[in-house]
């Protein structure tokens, strides 16, 4: 039994509440799916590319090891020579790039 806002008694019927709640509910979910858009994510045949060239270019050490090792060894030797303009170069260079950017 249900009373009305006219104080009126309805009877109470179970299976057209039920059909009330699920045609509410039908219409919940059909209003979510058409206002929410679908995403998508495509990567561009470009950024594929760089993806591959950035996995390459990880597997490239940081440090040329196997020079290290050699120059180390020459200095520890006592073999290790430059040529004196070569290393004048760098150091002034090197001191010039400092100077501009310090």
């Amino acid at each position: 039994m249900k009373v009305d806002a006219k104080n009126t008694i309805k009877q109470f019927d179970p299976k057209l509440a039920q059909s009330q709640a699920a045609g509410r509910q039908k219409a919940v979910e059909e209003v979510a799916s058409s206002q929410v858009p679908r995403e998508r994510v495509s990567i561009s045949r470009q950024a594929n590319n760089i993806q591959q060239v950035e996995k390459e270019l990880n597997k490239i050490p940081d440090v040329r090891q196997d020079l290290v090792n050699r120059i180390k060894t020459e200095v520890d030797t006592g073999k290790y020579e430059r040529p004196a303009k070569e290393v004048a170069g760098a150091a002034l260079t090197s001191s010039l790039i400092e100077s501009l950017y310090h």
